[in-house]
């Protein structure tokens, strides 16, 4: 044990803050200087005081060790709110001494706030190249994706999938597997697993039925006929669509600290591995049905799955969808992601029509399934569509604009960014007044690099929006006249009480009637929101 002789020396310099409590008494006997410092004590605020009547933080420390009997080598890391408004992270080291038949604890301070700041920053640093290296094998993936158009594409997409995974992640073994369309089976590829896959697939193909808990058979065959390293670790990711595994991909690894991104690309593979399934299925049913190799149907039918047919179901807001490409194939796009109380939301225009419009409506496809399940801001997304379409589109004349909004149904707070798209038209229920969304960023595709504006707009119950493309003003009657926004705006204002279907129904009568029969010239595509949920009283 230390003797407080020992001790008084360090108590007056030192890069720790110490502190000198008698023990029977619970009183500060001494203290230094760094003490006084860190914690903006003066020494006459102290000494003689109760433990009890000291910062909380160093009340609760002597506390757990007077009464719970805490050892007394124990170190204790805390985190406290400094006298000039900073948090100070600190290591805290106990004594106890002994003199004259007395006893003492000499509590030791040690700010490490420097290091902690340091290995933060660090943190982060390596976090933004994480996501980096994890848009950069999106990336990767999503032009494999844009391509593929057989079979034979599809085969070789897995084994390319299969491949960016073992390149690109510190993993031992990778196998990818899809449901075969063409053939009744499993098409799989795998990177030193050394299964046997024809007897992999027979078992897969045994299970008339689907029972119990179809990942844990799986991953009992795998255990049954791997042999794995000794704290090697196993994830398997599978998707199946009713009694049918659709796919699945395995991989092995050692490190630990890596399974946060390894877990976060393979689920996002995972998706574009289902998609091109999708794919593959319409292109299937395609020549199956029509028996065609014209790139224009296939791109068209393809298209078509992109577009949602139906809206996302929940009791706070009302939605409805309508869509009308000018040829088989358009530029337009919208989609919706629904998870628990947050709808997201995306409508763009490429400009153009075609295959060429169409190629592209794919990229903002697949880019949209993935940024929007990332909880990114709106304006975030938009920057990494913009990226993305900047590099596919740089050397040809093409650019997208695009609308991507983000709804907080609960607290009806509508976050938003828009790159050069038509400004959404909002009706306030509550004002009876017809406004727009008129905040702008530029086009898609024209800077590799931009950051689009945020902005928010708060929603009341009865509040309306319609989102579109600029193909609903542009129609053209008999006369050569444009029908324009003012036409749109007077309808909204005369019918605002109807239910988004309603009027919906009005807005395409509206078109056809106009045109009368007419071709139309462009892409005409829109969304009808309407916000039902009740907030008064809210918070109150």
């Amino acid at each position: 044990m230390l003797t407080l002789s020992e001790v008084l020396p360090c108590l007056i310099e030192g890069e720790e803050a110490l502190m000198l409590v008698d023990l029977k008494k619970g009183k500060v006997v001494d203290l230094n200087n760094r003490f006084l410092d860190l914690f903006n004590y003066e020494t006459i605020d102290l000494l003689g005081k109760e433990i009890k009547e000291l910062d909380p933080i160093l009340k609760h420390i002597h506390y757990d060790f007077i009464i719970k009997g805490v050892s007394s080598d124990k170190v204790y890391f805390s985190k406290i709110k400094s006298y000039r408004g900073n948090y100070l992270n600190l290591v805290v080291n106990i004594d106890m001494i002994s003199l004259n038949e007395s006893e003492y604890i000499i509590y030791r301070f040690t700010d490490i706030s420097t290091e902690i700041r340091i290995e933060s920053k660090r943190f982060e640093i390596e976090e933004l190249k994480r996501r980096y290296k994890m848009l950069r094998m999106i990336n990767d993936i999503e032009g494999i994706f844009i391509d593929m158009k057989s079979k034979s594409d599809f085969n070789d997409f897995i084994k390319q999938l299969l491949d960016i995974i073992a390149e690109n992640l510190e993993v031992n073994r990778v196998l990818v597997l899809a449901r075969d369309f063409f053939d009744d089976g499993y098409i799989i590829k795998d990177y030193f697993y050394g299964l046997d896959l024809e007897e992999y697939n027979s078992f897969l193909l045994s299970f008339a039925k689907l029972k119990g808990e179809f990942k844990g058979e799986i991953e009992s065959f795998f255990k049954d006929k791997i042999k794995f390293k000794q704290n090697e670790e196993f994830l398997n990711f599978i998707i199946s669509e009713g009694e049918k595994l659709e796919c699945q991909i395995a991989v092995t690894f050692d490190n630990k600290n890596d399974i946060g991104l390894i877990q976060e690309f393979v689920n996002m593979t995972l998706l574009y591995l289902k998609s091109g399934m999708k794919k593959l299925l319409y292109i299937k049913e395609i020549l199956n049905k029509e028996k065609m190799n014209k790139e224009l149907d296939i791109a068209s039918n393809i298209q078509t799955a992109f577009i949602p047919k139906s809206t996302p179901n929940h009791k706070d807001v009302d939605l409805a969808i309508f869509a009308q490409p000018a040829n088989k194939v358009g530029g337009d796009y919208f989609g919706f992601n629904l998870k628990e109380n947050k709808l997201n939301l995306l409508v763009s225009d490429v400009m153009g029509k075609g295959v060429p419009a169409a190629i592209v409506v794919a990229t903002i496809h697949s880019a949209f399934n993935i940024l929007s399940r990332l909880n990114y801001s709106p304006n975030r997304v938009l920057k990494h569509l913009n990226y993305n379409l900047y590099n596919d589109l740089k050397r040809t004349a093409t650019f997208v604009s695009a609308f991507y909004a983000s709804l907080d149904i609960n607290k009806g707070i509508l976050s938003y960014s828009n790159a050069a798209h038509n400004p959404p038209l909002i009706w306030s229920g509550e004002k009876k007044k017809l406004g727009s969304l008129s905040k702008k960023g530029i086009l898609c595709g024209v800077e590799g690099y931009y950051d689009y504006d945020f902005h928010q707009k708060s929603l009341e119950k009865g509040d309306l929006i319609l989102f579109y493309t600029d193909g609903l003003i542009d129609i053209i009657n008999d006369k050569g006249k444009r029908l324009g926004l003012d036409e749109i705006k007077k309808l909204i204002e005369e019918n605002n009480l109807d239910s988004a279907e309603d009027l919906k129904e009005k807005l395409v009568e509206k078109i056809y009637s106009y045109i009368n029969d007419k071709d139309i010239p462009d892409d005409i595509s829109f969304i009808v929101l309407k916000y039902l949920k009740d907030r008064r009283g809210i918070g109150e």
